[in-house]
C-alpha cells in the first residue's frame, strides 16, 4: 500500500503570532436606573410581575447595528460594557433611535391582544432618562490581547480579559469589510459586508453583489458566508480564530411562496444620511437580520423592519419582496433586501449547496495573506499508524450497484494521453527513481541490481495509446468478475452477521406508497443478502439454519398527516397532540394485529411522504408511525425513506396537464435522475435497518501492530436525548440519557438508559425507551445531578467495573449537565462528577469529540506537487490541494488531541482537485468535517495515540456502505435512540 501524498492539513483557523499591540476604544454601559424603568414598562405592558420580565433590547440593537456602520460592537446590556465604536457617537444622535424603539415596542395601542398599550406620558419619561446624557457617557477603553492565562488544564483563559478576545471577530470583520478591499473568487471579484451572525457568538460576512447561475432563462443569485469567532481547545493554551465558509442562497425567482408557518431570515442593509461623524473610517454598511413569516400572508416576525421604516421607509412590502425577489435585491443601489433560501420554499433554488476546497483554500490564503505580520493559520501533520488488517475486524465493503442496472457501472475507456500528460507522467516516473537510487546508494550489489532494473523500465515506458475493443473487454470482464466476487462474498458475511446477532429467523416488512419504491426496496434486500429471486416470500439460507421473509404491505392511510390542525396559527396543545399520535399508533396496532402473525424478530422499512407534506410540522405521522411499530405486542422497529422520484414526477405531470402538454426533456432528465439514486437510497435504509436491529458484521476488535492494548475491550458511548418543547412530538421537554456498548471479542449490541437497571439488546431498547425511559426534571442542579448520578452508577455496574473500558462522549451534547467535559474543566488526571478532585477510575478511559461550528474546516496540502492559485491580483504557485483526504491528524505540541477526518462521501461530486463552486454553481458540496478527539483521562501507562486512534477506527465500523461515520459507531447509535422518543423534525438550517 503506498504511503498518502497529502501529510499535512491547514486549517481555516489562525494563530496569533504575537501579542496585539493594545487598541483603544470608546465604550458606552447600559445605566442601570434605565434599566429598571424600561423593566417597569416591560411589567405594565405584558401584565407581570417586573422580576419575571426582560428588556426587548434585541430590536434597539439591530437598529443600532443597521444604522450605525461605524459602531465596531453591540454587546448585552447587563455586560460591563454595552456599546465599543471607534469615535464617541454623540447621545442626541442615539436618542432618535431609542424614540423610534420606545415608540415601536410600547405603541399605544399593541398590534398583540395581551399586551397593553404604553401612553406617551410613559414613554416619555423614559426617554427622558435616555436622552439625559449624564446617563449615558462614553469612555476610553484599551482593549489587550497579552499573555493571556491558564486554567488548571492548561486551556487559554479567555474571560479574565474577555473584551480583548470577544471583540477580536467583529475587529478583524471590519478589517475584512473595508469598502476599498475586494478578493478573488476563481477569477471572480468579491466584497464582504458585515451581517449579523443568525446564531451564537463571533462575526459574519456575506460577499455582496451576489454571484449568479443562470439555468432554463431563470437567474438565481447567492453569496458567500465567512463566520469568525475565538474558540478554546482543551489543553492547548492559546485559543484559535476559526473562519468558517458556506453560501447563502438568495430566492430569486417571482411569486416566492412561503409554506403556511414557514419563516425565512431577510437580510437589510440601509443606509442613514448621519454625516462622516458618525462613521470617520467609512465603513461599509451593516446587513440587519428581520425573519418573514407567513401567517396567512406574509408578516416580519419582529418589529426590525418596523423600527428601521420609522428612520428610512423600505420601498417594499412583505407581499411586493415575495413577488419580485430580485427586484428588492436592487444590486445597483441602497437599501437591499434579501430573502433567505431555504429548502421548501417554493420555486426551488438551483444552485448546490456547499463550497469546494478550491474556493475554501483561495479565500483563507488571501486573509491569512491580509493579515500575515499577526496571525497564521495553524496546520496539523498525518499522525501514521498501520492497524493489523489479518487480526481486526474486516470493514464492511459492499460493492455499489450502478443506478437501476443493478450491477457494476460499465467503465469508461482508457483514452490515449497528450504529449504533455505523457511528460508529465514521465518526469513523475524519473523522479521516483532517483528516489531509489538516493535509498540504495551505500549498498553496492543492491544498487547495482537496481539500475539495470531502472534501465529496463524506462525502455518499456511508453505513452499510452486508445484503448482497443478487445483490451477494453478484457478489463471489463475482469473487473465484473471482482465485482461478483465481492458482491458474493460481502453478502455471505452479512446473512452470517445476522444470524450471529439475531437469530434464526428475520422478516422485512415493506410499507409502501408508489410500488417503485415497493419494488426498490426488494431488490435492495436481494441484492445485500444475495437472494436467489428479487421476490417476497420466504428465503432459505440452510447452511447457516436462517430464514429470511420478505412481505409487503400498501400503507394507504396510515402515511397521511395526523389529525390535527394545519394552521400555523392555532398549535396544538399538548394533550390534542397526544391524542392523535395515540389515535396513530392504535391505527399501526390494527392493521399489523389484521396481517398474518410472525415469529422472530422484524424491521420495517416505510415510505412517507416528503417534508413539504407536513406544514405545519406537528402533522408529520412519522414519530407516532414508527412508536406505533416499536410499542408493546407490535415490537418492531423501523427506517422511513422519501420517494423523491415519485413526488417530482406527479408535480412535473400536474403543471404538464394543466398546460396541456407532455412532460419536456429537462423535467423527465429530473425524474430520471431522481430514479437512478433510488436504489442506493434502497440499499443505505436497508442497511440502516439492520443496524437498528443490532446486527454488526463482525466484533469491533481493532488491533495496532505496536501497541498492547487491553483483549477483550469495552466501547461505551453516552449520549442524552434532549427533546425541547419545541421538538417533542406532544410538546414537552424530555431528557433522558442513554449508553450503547459493545465489546471487542462480540458482536452483540446492547444500550440501557434513565429507567433502566440493566442493559439490554439495542433494538429492544429502541422499543422500550419511549415508554420505559424517566426523563429527568427539575431545576438546572437538579438535572446535573441526576444526570451525573446515572453516568457514575452505570459505570460502577457490574457490565462495566474493573473492566477494560474506552468511555465516548460528545461534548456539544452533554457538557451542559456535565461540566467536567467542558474545555476549562476537562482533566487529564481523572473524571469529576462534583466538587471533588479529579479521580481515575479503574481501567477506564475518556475520549470527548465535539464538530461542527465547534471545528475549523480544512483543506489537505501534497508533500511536493503545486498549483497556481490566485490571491488577489497576484498568481503564486502554492502547495497543490486534494479534493478530499482522510485520516488521522495531530500536532506536535499537545499529545491529547486528534483530529479525526473521514472518508469523501459517496454522495459527493467526482470532480478535478481545482474544482470551483463557479464552474458548476448546481452541485451540491459537502466536505468531510473535523472530528475533534480529545484524550482525556486514561490510564497510567497508556499512550494517548492508542486512543485517538481506536476511536477513529470506530468510526469504519458501520454495517454500511464505506461512508465514514460522523461519530464512532456507539455514540452513532446512542445518538439515534433519541429518534424513538417523541419528536418532531426542527426547521432546515439556512447555512450551507
Amino acid at each position: 500500500m503506498s504511503s498518502p501524498k497529502y501529510n499535512k492539513i491547514r486549517l481555516c483557523a489562525f494563530r496569533l503570532k504575537h501579542n496585539l499591540p493594545a487598541k483603544n476604544f470608546y465604550a458606552l454601559k447600559f445605566p442601570e436606573t434605565v434599566k429598571d424603568s424600561l423593566k417597569n414598562l416591560v411589567a405594565e405592558r405584558d401584565s407581570r410581575p417586573k422580576d419575571k420580565v426582560g428588556i426587548p433590547i434585541t430590536s434597539l440593537n439591530e437598529a443600532l447595528r443597521a444604522s450605525i456602520p461605524g459602531l465596531i460592537y453591540i454587546g448585552k446590556i447587563w455586560d460591563k460594557n454595552w456599546l465599543y465604536s471607534p469615535v464617541e457617537i454623540p447621545i442626541d444622535k442615539l436618542s432618535v433611535i431609542f424614540s423610534h424603539w420606545l415608540d415601536t415596542e410600547f405603541p399605544d395601542e399593541h398590534p398583540n391582544k395581551r399586551k397593553k398599550g404604553i401612553t406617551f406620558d410613559q414613554r416619555q419619561a423614559v426617554m427622558q432618562q435616555l436622552s439625559n446624557p449624564n446617563n449615558f457617557k462614553w469612555e476610553m477603553v484599551t482593549l489587550e490581547t497579552e499573555l493571556w492565562k491558564k486554567y488548571a488544564n492548561g486551556t487559554a483563559n479567555i474571560t479574565e480579559n474577555a473584551d480583548g478576545f470577544i471583540l477580536l471577530p467583529d475587529i478583524l470583520a471590519t478589517q475584512l469589510s473595508d469598502p476599498n478591499l475586494k478578493f478573488k473568487l476563481s477569477d471572480e471579484t468579491i466584497q464582504f459586508y458585515r451581517c449579523a451572525p443568525i446564531e451564537g457568538a463571533g462575526a459574519e460576512l456575506i460577499s455582496w453583489p451576489p454571484l449568479s447561475y443562470t439555468e432554463n432563462k431563470h437567474t438565481y443569485y447567492y453569496s458567500i458566508v465567512l463566520t469568525l469567532k475565538v474558540q478554546t481547545v482543551p489543553f492547548q493554551p492559546y485559543p484559535q480564530l476559526q473562519c468558517d465558509m458556506s453560501i447563502r442562497r438568495w430566492c430569486s425567482r417571482n411569486d416566492t411562496g412561503l409554506l403556511p408557518g414557514q419563516a425565512s431570515s431577510v437580510y437589510i442593509r440601509t443606509k442613514l444620511q448621519w454625516g462622516e461623524g458618525l462613521n470617520p473610517y467609512g465603513y461599509t454598511e451593516y446587513f440587519q437580520v428581520a425573519p418573514l413569516v407567513w401567517k396567512g400572508e406574509p408578516k416580519w416576525n419582529n418589529n426590525l423592519a418596523g423600527l428601521l421604516a420609522q428612520f428610512n421607509p423600505l420601498p417594499y412590502t412583505p407581499e411586493q419582496i415575495l413577488a419580485n425577489p430580485t427586484q428588492a435585491l436592487n444590486f445597483s443601489n441602497i437599501p437591499n433586501i434579501c430573502v433567505t433560501y431555504k429548502d421548501g420554499i417554493i420555486p426551488g433554488h438551483k444552485v448546490g449547496k456547499g463550497l469546494p476546497p478550491t474556493n475554501r483554500r483561495q479565500l483563507a490564503e488571501q486573509i491569512a495573506l491580509l493579515l500575515k505580520d499577526d496571525w497564521e493559520l495553524i496546520e496539523d501533520e498525518r499522525f501514521n499508524y498501520q492497524i493489523n488488517t489479518k487480526q481486526s475486524a474486516q470493514i464492511f465493503d459492499l460493492p455499489k450497484p450502478d443506478g437501476t442496472s443493478w450491477t457494476m457501472g460499465i467503465p469508461k475507456r482508457k483514452k490515449a494521453e497528450s504529449e504533455e500528460q505523457f511528460k508529465d507522467r514521465y518526469d513523475k516516473f524519473l523522479k521516483k527513481q532517483e528516489l531509489e537510487r538516493d535509498k540504495l546508494k551505500s549498498k553496492y550489489n543492491r544498487y547495482e541490481k537496481l539500475l539495470i532494473k531502472q534501465e529496463s523500465e524506462r525502455n518499456t515506458f511508453h505513452k499510452k495509446e486508445d484503448e482497443t475493443d478487445e483490451e477494453f473487454k478484457i478489463r471489463y470482464d475482469n473487473l465484473l468478475e471482482e465485482f461478483t466476487e465481492k458482491l458474493r462474498s460481502e453478502s455471505k458475511r452479512l446473512c452470517e452477521a445476522i444470524r450471529n446477532c439475531i437469530g434464526k429467523e428475520l422478516t422485512i416488512e415493506i410499507w409502501y406508497i408508489n410500488e417503485s419504491t415497493r419494488d426498490a426496496l426488494i431488490k435492495a434486500i436481494w441484492y445485500c443478502l444475495g437472494l436467489k429471486t428479487a421476490t417476497t416470500g420466504i428465503h432459505n439460507f440452510p447452511d447457516i439454519d436462517l430464514t429470511i421473509t420478505i412481505r409487503t404491505q400498501e400503507i394507504g392511510k396510515l402515511a397521511e398527516r395526523l389529525a390535527l390542525s394545519t394552521d400555523k396559527t392555532k398549535k396544538p396543545n399538548s394533550k390534542q397532540r397526544e391524542e392523535a399520535i395515540k389515535s396513530r399508533k392504535a391505527e399501526v396496532a390494527k392493521t399489523v394485529n389484521q396481517m398474518q402473525p410472525v415469529t422472530g424478530k422484524v424491521g420495517v422499512l416505510v415510505e412517507l411522504y416528503g417534508e413539504n407534506h407536513w406544514k405545519p410540522e406537528w402533522t408529520d405521522p412519522q414519530a407516532a408511525i414508527r412508536l406505533g411499530f416499536a410499542q408493546e405486542k407490535i415490537d418492531r422497529v423501523s427506517k422511513f425513506l422519501v420517494p423523491e422520484h415519485e413526488e417530482l414526477r406527479k408535480e412535473y405531470e400536474k403543471a404538464a396537464k394543466d398546460k396541456g402538454r407532455e412532460l419536456n426533456r429537462r423535467e423527465q432528465n429530473e425524474i430520471n435522475e431522481l430514479q437512478e439514486e433510488l436504489p442506493q437510497k434502497a440499499i443505505t435504509s436497508f442497511l440502516d435497518l439492520l443496524r437498528s436491529l443490532g446486527v454488526q458484521i463482525a466484533p469491533p476488535r481493532i488491533v495496532i501492530p505496536s501497541a498492547i492494548l487491553p483483549e477483550p475491550l469495552t466501547y461505551v458511548g453516552l449520549f442524552l436525548v434532549n427533546r425541547t418543547s419545541k421538538t417533542s412530538a406532544h410538546g414537552k421537554q424530555q431528557l433522558i440519557p442513554v449508553m450503547v456498548k459493545m465489546r471487542s471479542d462480540s458482536q452483540t449490541i446492547e444500550a440501557t438508559f434513565n429507567g433502566l437497571s440493566d442493559w439490554i439488546p439495542y433494538d429492544e431498547a429502541l422499543r422500550k425507551i419511549n415508554s420505559k425511559g424517566t426523563s429527568i426534571t427539575g431545576d438546572n442542579n437538579e438535572l446535573k445531578k441526576e444526570i451525573k448520578g446515572f453516568i457514575k452508577r452505570m459505570l460502577q455496574s457490574k457490565e462495566l467495573r474493573g473492566k477494560d473500558t474506552l468511555l465516548l462522549c460528545d461534548a456539544q451534547n452533554i457538557r451542559r449537565y456535565w461540566t467536567w467535559l467542558q474545555d476549562t474543566q476537562i482533566s487529564q488526571e481523572g473524571i469529576v462528577f462534583g466538587t471533588e478532585s479529579p479521580q481515575l477510575m479503574p481501567k477506564l478511559r475518556v475520549v470527548r469529540v465535539r464538530q461542527d461550528g465547534e471545528t475549523p474546516e480544512w483543506y489537505a496540502l501534497h508533500d511536493q506537487e503545486k498549483q497556481k492559485v490566485k490571491l488577489f491580483d497576484n498568481l503564486l504557485e502554492l502547495e497543490q490541494i486534494s479534493v478530499a483526504t482522510e485520516g488521522l491528524f495531530n500536532t506536535n505540541s499537545n499529545e491529547r488531541i486528534f483530529l479525526s477526518i473521514g472518508q469523501k462521501s459517496n454522495t459527493m461530486p467526482k470532480e478535478k482537485r481545482d474544482f470551483s463552486k463557479l464552474d458548476k454553481p448546481q452541485l451540491h458540496w459537502s466536505n468531510p468535517a473535523i472530528l475533534e478527539l480529545v484524550v482525556a483521562c486514561i490510564q497510567p501507562k497508556d499512550e494517548p495515540w492508542h486512543w485517538a486512534v481506536l476511536t477513529h477506527e470506530l468510526r469504519r465500523m458501520a454495517l454500511q456502505y464505506k461512508d465514514t461515520l460522523a461519530r464512532p459507531i456507539v455514540l452513532h447509535l446512542a445518538a439515534q435512540m433519541g429518534d424513538y422518543v417523541l419528536m418532531v423534525d426542527e426547521d432546515s438550517s439556512e447555512d450551507e
